[in-house]
C-alpha cells in the first residue's frame, strides 16, 4: 500500500470548494464494441503493469495508481473506499479520534430487538479499521466525499471505487477491526447524541437504509463529478425498479461482484433466472450511457477450466452493449491472469440474443463468430442448439463443435466463424 496521507485541515476536509482544482476531465469507460473488454481489481506487480500495458480499461480499488497510470494513461484507475466508512487511510482517524471529537457521527449497533448498544457497526468482508459513519447525516457525506476527492486528487486517480453499495442493511456490530466482538443478530442502526440514543433503522428491513444510501450516491456523484473523477461503484444485479434505476442513473460505471457466476454458485437449482436477470440489467445500464463490469468468480483450487471460461466469456458477450469489462477469477482477486481467450475478435454483433430451439439455450451471432449458452443448472441434462447452418466454426477452447451441438448446463461455446451475420 501506498503511505498513508492523512489530511489534517477540518476545512479542507468538511466544507472547501475542490472544483477549482486541476484534475483532467472525469473520463468515461473505453468503448468495447467488437472486443472484450478487461477489468482488473485490486493492485499487481509493477512488472505485470508493465508488460500488461493496455490490455485493461478499468482498475478496481487501486491502492497505488502510479504504475497503472503510467502503463495506460487512458484507464480508469479508481481509489477504494467504502460507503459507510471513513477511510483510516485517507484521515488517520481512529476510534478514538472519533469518539472525542464528532461522537455523534459513529453509526453505532442495535440488538435483534432494536435496542441501541455501545457497540460499533461493522461493514462485513472488509479488513480494514476503519470507523463507520452516519450515512443519514448531510456533514458526514460531505466529509467523506470531499476528503476522498482530495485524496484522489493529490495522488492522481482519475476515479473512485465506492464498495458495499447495497440497497439493503446488510451491517453488523460489534466491530473486530476496532478491538469489539461480533455479537449474533446486531445491525447498524443509530447514534448517540450525548446520552440520548438517536435509532434511525428500527428494524435491519428498514427502507429508509436503501433512502439514504441512493442520497449518499446521489450527492457523493454530483461532487465527484464536479471534481473531475469518475464513480464505480460495486453492486450486484438487481431488479429495475424505480430505486434501482435512480441509482443507476447516478454513476458512470457499476461493478457487478456477484456476475453470471454469484461465486460459483450458478449450478444451483434456485439460480435458475440469474443469468436472464443479469443480462436485462446489464443492457439497461449501457443503455443509459452507463458502464458495467461483470465479475465471473469460481470457488476451487487450480485453475479455471475450459467450460468455466467459455460460460464467463459467452454471458459477458451476450450482456456486452460496448460499454462493459469482464473480470475471470477464482476465489481470491490474487488469482487474476490474463486469459489469451481475451484477445478473441468476433467482430460486431448482428443483433440481441435469441432462442437457440431449447428452453435453456441462448445464442447471440456475430459478423466473425457465434456465442451459444445454455443456462439451465444443474442437474438437468444437456440440451440442443441448432447452429446457423452453412457455417464453419471453431472454438476458442479447441472443443469439437458439431450441428447440432448439444450444450451441458451451465456451459458455454464461444466459437468463431466467418460471415457469421449471413
Amino acid at each position: 500500500m501506498q503511505a498513508r496521507n492523512t489530511l489534517q485541515s477540518e476545512e479542507i476536509l468538511t466544507s472547501q470548494s475542490l472544483e477549482s482544482n486541476n484534475a483532467a476531465p472525469a473520463g468515461s469507460m473505453a468503448n468495447t464494441y467488437g472486443r472484450i473488454g478487461v477489468a482488473h481489481i485490486f493492485d499487481t506487480s509493477a512488472a505485470d503493469i508493465d508488460n500488461l500495458r493496455n490490455r485493461f480499461d478499468v482498475i478496481w480499488g487501486s491502492f497505488d495508481p502510479s504504475p497503472w497510470r503510467h502503463a495506460d494513461p487512458s484507464a480508469l484507475v479508481s481509489r477504494y473506499y467504502i460507503l459507510e466508512e471513513d477511510s483510516y487511510e485517507i484521515s488517520g482517524r481512529n476510534l478514538a479520534w472519533w469518539e472525542a471529537h464528532k461522537p455523534s457521527w459513529i453509526l453505532y449497533a442495535c440488538t435483534p430487538s432494536g435496542h441501541l448498544t455501545t457497540e460499533v457497526s461493522y461493514t462485513p468482508g472488509v479488513g480494514f479499521p476503519d470507523v463507520t459513519l452516519d450515512i443519514s447525516n448531510p456533514d458526514v457525506i460531505d466529509y467523506q466525499v470531499r476528503s476522498l476527492a482530495s485524496y484522489a486528487i493529490a495522488h492522481h486517480y482519475n476515479a473512485v471505487a465506492i464498495d458495499e453499495v447495497l440497497l439493503e442493511n446488510v451491517m453488523l456490530g460489534g466491530n473486530p477491526r476496532l478491538g469489539q466482538h461480533l455479537r449474533p443478530g446486531y445491525y447498524a442502526c443509530g447514534t448517540w447524541h450525548g446520552r440520548t440514543p438517536v435509532v434511525r433503522y428500527r428494524s435491519r428491513a428498514s427502507s429508509l437504509w436503501a433512502a439514504d444510501v441512493l442520497n449518499w450516491i446521489r450527492t457523493a456523484h454530483r461532487i465527484l463529478a464536479a471534481n473531475h473523477l469518475t464513480m464505480i461503484i460495486n453492486h450486484p444485479a438487481s431488479a429495475l425498479t424505480s430505486t434501482e434505476e435512480s441509482l443507476i442513473a447516478n454513476v458512470d460505471v457499476l461493478q457487478n461482484e456477484t456476475g453470471f457466476t454469484d461465486y460459483g454458485k450458478y449450478t444451483q437449482p434456485n439460480h435458475a433466472g440469474l443469468f436472464n436477470a443479469t443480462v436485462n440489467w446489464m443492457h439497461y445500464i449501457q443503455r443509459e450511457g452507463k458502464g458495467v463490469v461483470t465479475v465471473a468468480k469460481f470457488v476451487q483450487g487450480g485453475a479455471l477450466t475450459a467450460s468455466q471460461k467459455e460460460y464467463a466469456i459467452a454471458s459477458y458477450l451476450i450482456g456486452s452493449e460496448g460499454k462493459s469489462d469482464l473480470v475471470m477469477t477464482l476465489s481470491t482477486y490474487s488469482s487474476q491472469a490474463y486469459y489469451p481467450e481475451y484477445n478473441t475478435r468476433l467482430g460486431a454483433p448482428c443483433g440481441e440474443m435469441t432462442s437457440g430451439g431449447s428452453p435453456h439455450i441462448y445464442m447471440r451471432r456475430y459478423s466473425g463468430g457465434l456465442v451459444v449458452l445454455n443456462s439451465g443448472s444443474y442437474p438437468r441434462s444437456s440440451e440442443v442448439a441448432h447452429l446457423p447452418a452453412h457455417h464453419a466454426y471453431r472454438d476458442i477452447e479447441g472443443r469439437e463443435i458439431r450441428n447440432p451441438l448439444s450444450v451441458r448446463s451451465n456451459d458455454a461455446f464461444v466459437m468463431t466463424t466467418s460471415n457469421g451475420c449471413e
